[in-house]
């Protein structure tokens, strides 16, 4: 088994692209002396959103066993509510319906970078633009995803928008099917209603070894050999949080998706 941070990275990628980052926990020592039941995988990840479930697709593909802990009882985050519109510049399907848009990827940069009025973290940024295209395919090939190809958003007026299309509504939400009709074909485990609240740490260097959850049992403890992947959205649905954090005026917004983003 040969996997590097880089090919996990790429298979997390799109977390990058529809989600950000949430309050993390709070860190308890491995140390202490546990009474709770314990369950050991290779890679431990927090959220059912499509950060969480692409993360555990990939990293089952490079032979890993993942788990993923999700507090509610079903994928309840902002992808299920999404319109499921990914951007990619010169994808295989694409490609396949002869579109020439004369398209690059320094353009997408260029232009993600507008939309954030520079604000943007240029090498993330970048990261997102140089990947979009193989995440986009992967996506198509490995997992099923199937695309309609060929709209122009409003911004930018380019033919970058991959639509992704089926049965259910919105995109976003058959999106999460596709990725959860993969993610029980490789036998990865989602376990529903277990609400994490604690970080695990080694204490003699810090390094976060498992997450504490809660469940309608009690409190059950995860353990991830490789480490644990925090990919529980951000905090869109708590007004506490969003008044601290970026004024009244975005807390008085109305919660457009899931109101069980709350961040803790």
């Amino acid at each position: 088994m040969n996997t590097s941070r880089r090919s996990l990275l790429k298979g997390g990628i799109i977390a990058s692209m529809a989600t950000g980052f949430a309050a993390m926990p709070a860190i308890a020592s491995a140390a202490e002396e546990t009474k709770f039941p314990q369950h050991t995988y290779d890679l431990v990840i927090a959220g059912l959103g499509i950060g969480g479930i692409v993360t555990a697709i990939r990293a089952a593909e490079n032979g890993l066993k993942p788990v993923v802990l999700e507090k509610m009882g079903s994928a309840a985050g902002n992808t299920v509510y999404s319109a499921g519109f990914m951007l990619g510049v010169n994808t295989k399907m694409q490609q396949e319906k002869g579109l020439k848009t004369g398209d690059t990827t320094e353009k997408f940069y260029e232009d993600m970078m507008k939309v954030s009025q520079g604000r943007g973290d240029p090498a993330l940024t970048r990261l997102v633009a140089e990947n979009a295209d193989d995440t986009l395919n992967w996506l198509h090939d490995y997992v099923g995803v199937k695309y309609g190809v060929g709209a122009k958003l409003v911004w930018p007026m380019l033919q970058r928008a991959h639509l992704t299309i089926g049965e259910e509504k919105p995109g976003g939400k058959q999106l999460m099917s596709y990725l959860l009709k993969k993610a029980k074909e490789l036998n990865i485990p989602i376990i529903y209603n277990a609400k994490a609240v604690e970080l695990l740490d080694n204490p003699k260097n810090g390094t976060v070894t498992g997450v504490k959850v809660k469940t309608a049992k009690g409190f059950e403890e995860y353990i991830g050999k490789l480490g644990v992947v925090i990919a529980t959205g951000g905090y869109s649905a708590n007004k506490m949080m969003l008044t601290m954090m970026a004024g009244v005026p975005a807390a008085n917004m109305p919660v457009r998706g899931s109101n069980t983003v709350t961040g803790e």
